[in-house]
């Protein structure tokens, strides 16, 4: 399967504006799983990200934050995310969320009061502003 960003990210919108309200709404348990989990990697800015099968299991792996290696592995069978890898998708769907079905609203308040709906969605999803500037520069809203 090949990934990309413009092709992963139109599915997790599709799948959020046709009524999806958590990450696990989102997973299917089929082939197509492994692109929404390859979007919200791309999403956070993880570096050297890479992506392949390996029996029923796909196995993403990249560079954290913390510049250490790091893998997250999507379960076909379990229709799970590996938690160990320092990714909370349920915090990043929050962002999703908030830009695909909420930003259109708030981009028409005035400078404080979007700034601070932006604050509480930072806030709610436990994402530093560096790492929101990073997500809003790599989701492409739909």
């Amino acid at each position: 399967m090949v990934f990309n960003s413009e092709s992963s990210i139109g599915a997790v919108s599709k799948k959020v504006l046709d009524g999806a309200e958590s990450f696990s709404d989102l997973l299917d348990g089929d082939e197509n799983d492994a692109v929404i989990v390859w979007a919200f990697l791309h999403a956070m800015g993880v570096r050297s990200l890479d992506g392949q099968k390996i029996g029923r299991e796909y196995v993403f792996s990249f560079i954290g934050d913390d510049g250490i290696a790091k893998v997250v592995v999507y379960d076909l069978d379990k229709v799970a995310v590996t938690k160990d890898a320092g990714i909370d998708f349920e915090r990043v769907f929050d962002l999703v969320f908030f830009l695909e079905k909420t930003w259109s609203l708030v981009i028409n308040f005035d400078h404080d009061r979007r700034q601070r709906a932006i604050k509480k969605i930072m806030a709610q999803s436990g994402v530093s502003e560096s790492q929101y500037k990073r997500f809003l520069s790599n989701w492409k809203v739909s």
